[in-house]
């Protein structure tokens, strides 16, 4: 193999592709990223097994052929370079990269062994726009769970219907859904895609109109087209919870309040919260809406502007919860739905009317 690449581009792509090499894996290859020079462009691949990534750049070739080399040597090399231009040359299972004035080698292994890794979309992908996926993203993201033990949770639901598209993430103690009209992803009834490939979707696609996908059902996998880049991951086997059996149809009490200042109240409120398991009491009395907070240390009481209406009732939140849909939510006003102090309470934002989050209240 022999080349010239600019390296802005080459190193923009093999940042990009070191995300998803496994550093902890039993297979000493998946620590390489595998370069192939073929035609007129360099192709550069990684892959954890669970997901992988496919790119390629512009490349004055000389001499086609395939090398996989070390991703973190090759990332930190390349980035400590001040060239316009790196020339690539193998010799064996060594990679020899010149500029004026340098030159260097990387000990490569063979490809052979490397796992195949998927280069383009099947035909039938769907093109969404690039910034209808983000805000899905990043409204629903921050409720998926951490909790490896219950792997279905660690991913974001995708269901199909007759409308449209339904979105739902949940941790077990919060639930964020996201409706989608006149969009279909796929004939797929429904799938849970990794919330690991979405983050690096949402990177990826930040400078992109749109993002082409797909679902194999026979690979198991969703594929992602971003531009010159194809990501690829398995989805997540199993039941996803009935998260509509535990969405209420009614409640007691109804609060509309400015987004700024629930925050401002809560972030307040958790300077004694954090010191008693992260609780904050919402106390409705009333046509006001109080935000109290108390440990060991003190105690705190704030009045937040807003239109109370219905039944008196105080319920305790996770603050910590309350902060990340506030942080999530894009508009201007919220409403919360409040049932009883042990039920379930709806926040909506009223700026998306198709975007529903639900926090469970903490016992008290």
């Amino acid at each position: 193999m022999e080349l010239i690449v600019l390296k802005s581009e080459f190193l923009k792509a093999i940042t990009e592709a070191s995300r998803f090499v496994s550093t902890r894996s039993q297979l000493p290859v998946l620590n390489n990223i595998v370069l192939r020079a073929h035609g007129v462009s360099l192709g550069i691949e990684a892959t954890n097994l669970e997901m992988s990534i496919s790119t390629k750049v512009g490349a004055n070739i000389k001499n086609e052929g395939e090398i996989a080399v070390p991703a973190r040597t090759l990332c930190e090399l390349v980035g400590s370079l001040d060239a316009e231009t790196l020339q690539f040359l193998t010799e064996g299972e060594v990679l020899k990269i010149t500029t004026s004035g340098f030159s260097g080698r990387i000990a490569g292994v063979n490809v052979s062994d490397f796992p195949e890794v998927l280069g383009e979309l099947p035909e039938g992908s769907v093109s969404i726009p690039s910034g209808d996926l983000s805000q899905i993203i990043k409204l629903l993201a921050f409720s998926v769970s951490t909790d490896s033990t219950r792997v279905v949770l660690t991913g974001l639901l995708i269901q199909n219907n007759k409308v449209g598209t339904t979105f739902v993430t949940t941790d077990g103690f919060r639930l964020s859904k996201f409706e989608k009209e006149k969009i279909n992803l796929g004939a797929f009834p429904q799938i849970i895609v990794p919330k690991t490939i979405l983050s690096e979707v949402l990177k990826i696609s930040a400078h992109s109109e749109e993002v082409r996908f797909s679902y194999s059902e026979a690979q198991n996998q969703v594929i992602f087209g971003i531009g010159n880049y194809t990501l690829a991951s398995r989805v997540i086997d199993g039941a996803f919870p009935d998260y509509k059996r535990i969405i209420p149809d009614s409640s007691s009490t109804e609060i509309v309040v400015s987004r700024r200042e629930l925050m401002s109240a809560v972030k307040t409120a958790s300077v004694f919260a954090r010191e008693s398991a992260n609780s904050v009491s919402f106390v409705a009395a009333g046509d006001t809406l109080k935000i109290a907070s108390e440990s060991i240390q003190g105690k705190q009481e704030i009045v937040v502007d807003g239109r109370v209406r219905g039944e008196d009732l105080e319920i305790l939140f996770n603050y910590r919860f309350i902060e990340d849909f506030l942080g999530a939510a894009p508009g201007e006003t919220i409403k919360i739905k409040l049932g009883t102090a042990s039920s379930p309470s709806v926040f909506l934002d009223e700026s998306v009317p198709s975007y529903l989050h639900l926090i469970m209240p903490v016992r008290g």
